[in-house]
């Protein structure tokens, strides 16, 4: 793809390596951060390409918006930088990788309407997101060019080019803005203000043109009945099509959340589905009229109810992940957050969302036992609910099979892991089974479980992990066999096994099931989790070594692998992990003067970290002698919130009387 100036060059600290889109109005760049070693998608807005009447501080606005937007199909805005010289604006985000719709209808001609529809459920979610937001966002070309789909199926919302906030009581948009067959007639001049619905006619195009083959922009800009050109599609689905795309707005859905009903109810929209639910009712006779006339209005009723209690939800939903990004960002635990996400699963017990997002949250904070009691008590509450699909067992599970650290840490308990992998689903979450297996051989006492019978379990999930597709789920059950090889160590080590290479290839498969989705935020904290606990391989692995060089050795990789992941971490609570455990590991080394000197590091990013408190302490005390720092320590933490619960500052204060004693 040509471009007009040469490659590579600089934009800020960015290095633009490759011109990967064009658009009317702008040019998507691939680019990297060279110091941080990042890839990101830099597009590039130029002044003469922009519409006449829509000026560069426009983009800019629109942009700034786009930084306070948070959902898992929209692109992360990381960077904004004018150029007055040039003038263009350059927005730096997440690049995505993948493909777009318009290349893969261009490869296959028309798609599944199981795909299509799994693909429009995602974009109708990203849309309720933005519809939500006060004052709504309104998003104004949907399209199959602006949508990416990655390995995975997840789909990503890429161009905001035209995006705008809804402004209650004005007649109509500034600029007549949108692409023609897929724009919605409000989008020009004089047809009325754009609003939710302009996106939903925008759905319907896209759904239209992915079912049919038919591009909706390529003259004579009609749409031919779709069952005719496809009689093997739904005529329930072809019905929705149409409703989205009615000329008048007021006869569209009026919302996504409605839209979202129908697409997961389309074969109830089937003149056939209605015809045998009429004939299946008068079947009763003429003596039960009534009672069938009732019937229809509660079901009508209940489908309208269905509808409302959807909304509520997501509105629930959305309101939860605002106080949680503000909560995040200040540091302070949201009861506020926690009260909403409570009443999104009083409104749809069934849907998982809301429990992951409440679990996520509260390890996030590093209240992990309140998170872990909540998610316990809504499984036992209701065994046959949210966690019947097995994904909410299987997280209670997880969480006890290889425990959590930060905060509050969880410690593996085998038992309790055992507990809820017996409940999950096997047929639609199989590793429950190998998982079962072996935590119910390590939940015995340790004299009495058979080792070569638990050895041949995890020799069984790993094959079965190998065989498994590359995604999220498969690096997460390596990383729980790695966890458990280091768990049980010494005990594997006893038996001849090798539990440190067997947790580092555990890792490294792992890492090769993310290759191809490290520019995915998601895939890249699972990467930087990987990197982590292999600097925790190298270092036990070091502390099981014979002193000499091949401890230092092994202490001075882990190091590596903490200082190379240290300034990459996506989240500010996996570097201060990080951190910590280069600090830790120049103790092990014997650097005391660097360790001491990487733990006040930590406590000026972190002045509420206990244990870097504790653990200067404890260097401060014990290997150079320093009461007065290792005091001046402790008393700092003490102060601390969570201090109480510190098992650290509680040996730090026992080594301090015992020292205080003996002199």
């Amino acid at each position: 793809m040509g471009t007009s100036e040469a490659l590579p060059r600089w934009v800020g600290k960015y290095e633009l390596l490759a011109l990967v889109g064009r658009g009317g109005m702008s040019e998507v760049y691939l680019a990297r951060d060279r110091r941080l070693n990042k890839q990101w998608a830099v597009k590039e807005i130029k002044g003469k390409l922009i519409a006449p009447t829509l000026e560069l501080k426009s983009v800019l606005t629109e942009a700034e918006l786009l930084k306070q937007l948070d959902h898992p199909a929209l692109p992360r805005i990381v960077d904004i930088l004018e150029d007055d010289e040039r003038e263009t604006v350059d927005i730096v985000m997440d690049f995505v990788e993948g493909k777009n719709l318009k290349t893969l209808i261009g490869e296959y001609r028309v798609l599944s309407q199981e795909q299509v529809i799994g693909w429009m459920l995602q974009v109708c979610d990203a849309l309720c997101y933005l519809h939500s937001r006060k004052p709504p966002v309104i998003y104004r070309d949907v399209k199959p060019e602006n949508l990416m789909v990655n390995m995975d199926g997840k789909v990503k919302l890429v161009d905001f080019g035209i995006a705008r906030r809804y402004k209650p009581g004005k007649p109509e948009d500034t600029q007549p803005l949108g692409t023609l067959g897929y724009a919605a007639p409000e989008q020009f001049r004089g047809k009325g203000q754009t609003d939710a619905r302009t996106d939903i006619y925008g759905v319907g195009t896209t759904m239209y043109h992915l079912l049919s083959g038919y591009n909706p922009a390529d003259p004579p800009y009609e749409r031919f009945p779709l069952t005719l050109l496809r009689p093997e599609l739904s005529k329930g689905l072809e019905k929705i099509i149409q409703k989205c795309t009615m000329q008048n707005p007021d006869k569209r859905y009026q919302s996504c959340e409605e839209l979202i009903y129908d697409l997961t109810h389309f074969e109830e929209l089937e003149d056939e589905y209605r015809h045998k639910e009429r004939k299946g009712l008068l079947s009763f006779g003429l003596a039960a009229a009534g009672a069938a006339a009732a019937f229809a209005v509660m079901w009508a009723g209940s489908r309208g109810m269905v509808r409302t209690q959807h909304s509520a939800y997501r509105e629930l939903i959305s309101q939860a992940a605002s106080c949680i990004s503000a909560s995040i960002a200040d540091g302070e635990f949201s009861e506020e957050a926690v009260e909403l996400l409570d009443r999104a699963i009083e409104v749809l017990p069934l849907e998982e969302e809301a429990y992951q997002r409440m679990f996520y949250y509260y390890i996030r904070m590093g209240q992990i036992g309140d998170g872990m009691d909540k998610l316990t008590a809504c499984l036992n509450r209701d065994p046959k609910g949210a966690g019947s699909s097995g994904k909410l067992c299987m997280l209670a599970a997880n969480a006890y099979f290889h425990g959590i650290s930060g905060g509050d840490e969880l410690q593996p308990d085998y038992e309790r892991a055992a507990q809820y992998y017996a409940k999950a689903d096997q047929s639609k979450v199989p590793e429950a089974k190998y998982c079962l297996g072996i935590a119910q051989a390590l939940c015995m006492p340790s004299n009495l479980i058979d080792w070569p019978a638990v050895i041949e379990e995890m020799a069984g999930f790993e094959n079965y992990i190998d065989g498994m597709a590359d995604d999220g789920t498969k690096a997460e059950n390596y990383l729980s066999l790695a966890e458990v090889c280091l768990a049980n160590r010494g005990y594997l080590l006893e038996q001849g096994q090798d539990p440190f290479a067997w947790a580092m290839r555990s890792l490294e498969k792992a890492e090769s099931a993310l290759k191809y989705r490290i520019e995915e935020r998601d895939a890249r904290i699972w990467m930087q989790e990987i990197r982590l606990k292999m600097g925790e391989t190298c270092r036990l692995s070091a502390i099981y070594s014979d002193p000499g060089e091949v401890r230092q050795k092994l202490l001075k990789e882990a190091l590596h692998i903490y200082d190379s992941l240290a300034d990459r971490t996506e989240t500010l609570g996996m570097r201060k992990k990080v951190m910590l455990a280069a600090a830790f590991c120049c103790g092990e080394m014997k650097d005391y003067q660097e360790a001491c000197s990487r733990y006040r590091q930590i406590i000026r990013e972190f002045p509420d970290c206990i244990e870097g408190y504790t653990e200067m302490g404890t260097i401060a005390l014990t290997a150079m002698a320093d009461a007065a720092t290792a005091r001046d320590c402790c008393e700092r933490a003490e102060a601390l919130p969570g201090s109480g619960q510190s098992r650290n500052l509680k040996v730090l204060r026992e080594k301090l009387e015992a020292y205080t004693d003996g002199t």
